[in-house]
């Protein structure tokens, strides 16, 4: 099978002028000495391996005054690529880092990569308090900032005196300075979650139930598939295709009771590789039982309006293409809206609106609140008392688990990680222990 393009590797070739040896990497020409000599062969193989070592880019390796702005293309050409799930998208770390990215081009994109230092992260650390970013958020950011120029100081773009000095930078302490807090996660009442659970599609609350009864992360329940679950035993072993852990070469095991037993096999289907949890499926139900409804009810006579089948449009013409499964944002954003649905704000709340649109720019959660004053406070507080987000439930499995069955028992079933005796955790959980406390949760 014939090579692609973008795998192959630059050949060493004679330059007829000059009798030398060269090799064109990225568009440019390298001269490599003698063409056929010992000497101009060791150049070319040292200058592919940095190529490759590169990213098959051609290194900024000795250029003078290289800018921040350069250094963070640089950095987001490998991150781009480095950062991206199994499906080849760019996970949350892309983003997170991209997010980043911005108020340091905004303030010092022209300034020379070589000249920031610590004050620059300090004044940038500034730029995020006035963005509205919680200090958690704002510290794990000004770490990513530091691993950008470490990885640029490896790449020898940087002085490594420029690392070095923004690794004297300390984090923001809680109460010494202006950015926000937030509160810890919080389990949330079972009796809230299904009061929402009423507002959302079968599929939906399906994950979410399933997250109730084993504890999984949102992200390991959206992927499952029939395949990847093993039905022989009482207790089904649910084996996620990657999970947040599996960086650290940690296994990832869900053990499955009776009760999500049942939620399962409502949605298995004969391809094992077919998510069980698709969007197109529930948009499906949706507009089938509004036809249904409509039959019932007698509103509009079958001659007038969309009836099943009609009105089809080509996947290829439609604008937005729906994905094969619902990922975790995409399952969080079902829930808030549910929630809105199922505990309304006051009306003299529910107005409150955020400027932006055609033509316009967004505001900042700052710009909200000096706009709103108390009445962005109020909204934000009903918010935080009747809206959830899915790792909420997480906590709640945890927090029955760890109270009926003890720390060891949470910590196996959750897959937690928490220091160096972990395995001594793991090892002291009999699995057959493991396989009847789970059979009877459910």
């Amino acid at each position: 099978m014939p090579k692609l393009k973008e795998d192959r590797v630059p050949s060493y070739r004679k330059h007829k002028q000059s009798g030398q040896g060269i090799v064109t990497l990225s568009g440019k020409d390298h001269l490599l000495g003698k063409h056929g000599t010992k000497d101009s062969r060791a150049k070319y193989d040292r200058l592919i391996a940095e190529w490759l070592a590169n990213g098959r880019r051609r290194s900024c390796q000795g250029v003078v005054g290289l800018s921040v702005a350069r250094v963070l293309a640089e950095y987001w050409a490998y991150a781009a690529k480095y950062y991206v799930n199994r499906e080849g998208n760019p996970s949350h770390e892309a983003l997170h880092f991209k997010a980043v990215m911005t108020p340091i081009r905004r303030l010092y994109g022209p300034t020379m990569a070589a000249d920031f230092g610590p004050l620059a992260l300090q004044s940038i650390q500034q730029e995020m308090i006035a963005l509205g970013w919680s200090r958690r958020y704002l510290n794990r950011q000004t770490g990513r900032i530091r691993q950008i120029f470490k990885w640029a100081a490896a790449k020898e773009l940087v002085p490594s005196t420029v690392s070095h000095g923004l690794s004297t930078v300390a984090g923001l302490r809680k109460g010494k300075s202006e950015a926000r807090e937030t509160e810890s996660i919080q389990p949330v009442a079972e009796e809230h979650v299904e009061a929402t659970l009423a507002h959302v599609s079968r599929h939906v609350a399906a994950i979410a139930r399933l997250q109730l009864l084993t504890g999984a992360r949102p992200g390991e329940i959206v992927i499952m598939r029939g395949g990847d679950i093993d039905t022989a035993g009482k207790v089904w072993i649910y084996t996620p295709q990657y999970h947040k852990t599996e960086h650290h070469e940690i296994g990832r095991q869900i053990p499955i009771g009776p009760k999500a037993q049942e939620i399962i096999g409502k949605f298995l289907v004969p391809d094992l590789q077919a998510y069980l949890f698709r969007p197109e499926d529930a948009e499906r139900e949706r507009r089938e039982a509004l036809h249904l409804k409509r039959l019932e009810e007698k509103t509009t006579p079958l001659s007038c309006g969309n009836r099943p089948g009609t009105n089809v449009v080509k996947a290829s013409e439609r604008q937005r293409q729906r994905q094969p499964r619902y990922t975790s944002d995409t399952y969080r954003q079902a829930i808030d809206r549910a929630c809105t649905l199922a505990f309304p704000p006051p009306e003299r709340l529910a107005r409150i609106k955020v400027k932006g649109g055609k033509g316009q720019r967004w505001e900042t959660p700052a710009e909200w609140r000096k706009r709103l004053g108390e009445a962005w406070e109020e909204l934000e507080e009903w918010n935080g008392d009747h809206h959830w987000h899915p790792n909420q439930i997480r906590h709640t499995a945890a927090t029955r688990l760890r109270r009926e069955f003890g720390i060891d028992v949470a910590q196996s079933i959750l897959g937690h990680r928490l220091g160096s005796n972990i395995t001594e955790v793991y090892a002291a959980v009999d699995a057959q222990k493991l396989a009847g406390i789970v059979e009877k949760v459910g």
